[in-house]
């Protein structure tokens, strides 16, 4: 699955605004963002009981965070990151998160290795190669890849810029069940300390 030059320039324009909003991304963090638009949260839930256990305790130990309540990943095709801020700040019940967690893991369809080893590829050539550590991240993802595997991590950078606690749901099912409530929220000016907040920060780890 090649790019064809519209599909090039559409993800030229997604990597500079990706790294316009969070300058302190590595090659890692742009895979991974692509990459979770294709593969969603299927690998992270092989046990229910486990993956509710880990929201509950990353919920708790949550810190400040500089991601927004929600935004798409990727080509924004298929799913969106959202912030467990959500539920700290009231505004979707910790069952509800969860349950469209389930609900959005239910519905991946992971692509063949091949097939997204061919997207990345056609992604890497609109990542600028002057990105720190480029060389370096390029051969990590290249050696996983080739090993028939495809997850990888946040850069060590992204998380303690941002500090970011988030899952990932399917984008119709994040449409249909949180957008909603979060846009009423948004709506209703409770936010406005938490949004000038979370604008300070983000602004503090653009510099």
């Amino acid at each position: 699955m090649g790019l064809g030059v519209s599909a090039q320039d559409d993800c030229r324009s997604i990597v500079d605004n990706m790294l316009d909003k969070y300058p302190k991304s590595t090659m890692h963090d742009i895979y991974k963002s692509f990459f979770q638009d294709r593969f969603g949260p299927g690998h992270l839930v092989n046990d229910t009981t486990m993956a509710r256990k880990y929201l509950h305790e990353e919920l708790e130990s949550m810190g400040e965070t500089s991601l927004p309540y929600y935004e798409p990943v990727g080509k924004g095709e298929n799913y969106y990151r959202v912030s467990l801020a959500v539920i700290r700040d009231g505004i979707i019940t910790e069952d509800s998160f969860f349950d469209a967690f389930i609900e959005s893991a239910g519905k991946v369809k992971f692509p063949a290795i091949s097939e997204w080893k061919e997207e990345w590829t056609g992604i890497l050539k609109v990542i600028p190669t002057d990105i720190d550590n480029y060389s370096a991240d390029k051969a990590m993802i290249d050696s996983v890849l080739n090993a028939g595997k495809y997850v990888i991590h946040h850069s060590r950078r992204f998380e303690t810029a941002y500090h970011p606690y988030y899952r990932l749901i399917d984008k119709g099912v994040f449409e249909r069940r949180m957008l909603p409530e979060i846009s009423a929220f948004l709506e209703s000016g409770r936010d406005t300390k938490a949004r000038a907040a979370l604008l300070e920060r983000i602004e503090k780890n653009r510099k």
